[in-house]
């Protein structure tokens, strides 16, 4: 019967506990208390609800929390008396996100309701919000636009291989322009490319930049498609960061999608080198061209053409083999050619194009080299011949015309020659010489005059 009694007594004492519970209950609305996406350096007013659910009357209630300082949470009341069985009392707040708040969805500060013996406790969350922001991407695929451009959405116009493609980013500091102004410094926009250079990110990145309040700045970032692309979809990550001048990271991203699709025939010269691009009439040059199958088909006849009808020079290499399949050692060939400069080619500049047929012998590619015909050595040689033309002329006159014409030769050779030396120091040192003999020997006549 005892054990039975205190069984009974732990009931009543649970039921009186139970009952005081559901006789005051502090609901708080919203639970949690979510900003959204807030800006940093934004300040929010809004106003949430205290609700008594019980049956009693809720006394002494107090509104408390453990914000810092920096974000300045403010209510309109902090201390209740009552809170009638069904009332709802509202509460205004303000709270601030810092200019330097991390950028992600995380909570702020914890706030509690607290009364007749009880509380209740939510938190304040924010998806912070940096203020480096993309404000417009438009993307251009050989040369047709895709304009305003949204994250995850695909680009309108396909790429091919060796399509270029060109981003022009707008970004901007969104912060306001008030006291203080907050700059975002050494901002740097980088475009990746995800797998698309055999399996491989293609990256391209801007110069850095500074971006004051409200201030915008627009770039352009450009790529060239592989030559050798698989046909997919591919994600193009946008991505812009800085730094405030308070040090609070700046960082925003976007996504959108390039689709690259490849047609049946299609075949690229992915090199052509032409060496030396200046030669010597009667000379020669190499030039070497490699051809990449870019398309869904084998190519079994494939060929080159080599073609200047100015230097007279036409050359094929026929039935060239590519395979698909880009992986394949026989998707590219590499094919050699010797170019001969006729003799007497005036000097200039010369064309020479290479065009690359499919099967279908339709042109897949084409490719112009100019080469430079300098003048013929043979004639710099003969111009520098000139006096031994005189010598053989003057051979073939009559001897007693020979004679004469010699002679004079000499004669204007022996004058060259004295005009030389009368201005060399030997002739001048000879010239002294001479005038010191003659003017002792004028003093020895003198003397032996004077004697006699």
């Amino acid at each position: 019967m005892g054990a039975i009694k205190a069984r009974i007594g732990i009931l009543a004492i649970m039921l009186v506990l139970l009952s005081g519970i559901a006789a005051a209950l502090i609901s708080i609305k919203p639970f949690p208390v979510y900003l959204g996406d807030v800006p940093r350096g934004t300040n929010i007013t809004n106003t949430l609800n205290i609700t008594n659910t019980g049956s009693s009357a809720i006394s002494s209630v107090a509104i408390s929390s453990d914000a810092a300082s920096k974000y300045n949470l403010k209510f309109n009341t902090t201390s209740i008396s009552s809170i009638a069985a069904g009332s709802i009392v509202i509460v205004a707040y303000n709270i601030t996100v810092p200019s330097d708040e991390p950028a992600s969805n995380h909570s702020l500060a914890t706030l509690t309701v607290s009364g007749s013996g009880q509380s209740n406790s939510t938190n304040f969350i924010a998806n912070v919000k940096g203020r480096l922001k993309i404000v417009d991407v438009d993307v251009e695929v050989d040369g047709k636009g895709s304009p305003n451009m949204q994250d995850g959405s695909r680009i309108t116009k396909e790429a091919k291989p060796r399509s270029i493609l060109k981003f022009n980013v707008d970004v901007e500091n969104t912060f306001p322009n008030t006291d203080p102004e907050i700059e975002i410094e050494d901002i740097q926009v980088t475009i990746t490319i995800e797998e698309i250079d055999d399996g491989d990110d293609m990256e391209e990145e801007s110069e850095t930049f500074d971006l004051k309040p409200d201030r915008r700045k627009s770039l352009e970032l450009r790529f060239e498609v592989p030559a050798k692309v698989t046909e997919d979809k591919y994600n193009v990550r946008i991505l812009a960061e800085g730094t405030t001048d308070e040090e609070a990271e700046e960082r925003v991203e976007m996504t959108v999608i390039l689709e690259v699709e490849k047609s049946a025939h299609d075949i690229l010269i992915t090199n052509s080198k032409l060496e030396p691009t200046i030669v010597a009439c009667a000379g020669s040059a190499k030039l070497d061209v490699t051809i990449t199958n870019v398309g869904d088909a084998d190519e079994r006849l494939a060929y080159i053409l080599v073609d200047s009808s100015q230097l007279k020079y036409r050359s094929h290499a026929t039935e060239i083999e590519l395979f698909s399949d880009p992986d394949d050692e026989d998707n590219s060939a590499t094919k050699n050619f010797t170019i001969l400069i006729p003799k007497g080619t005036e000097p200039g500049a010369y064309n020479i194009e290479v065009r690359v047929y499919d099967d279908n012998n339709d042109v897949r590619d084409f490719v112009k080299h100019v080469l430079t015909v300098q003048k013929c050595l043979l004639d710099e040689k003969s111009a520098g011949q000139k006096p031994l033309e005189k010598e053989t002329q003057a051979g073939k006159q009559k001897p007693e015309e020979a004679i004469s014409v010699l002679k004079e030769e000499q004669k204007s050779t022996m004058k060259e020659l004295f005009a030389e030396f009368s201005k060399s120091p030997l002739y001048l040192l000879l010239l002294g010489l001479a005038a010191l003999i003659f003017v002792i020997a004028a003093v020895v006549i003198f003397i032996k005059v004077v004697k006699k």
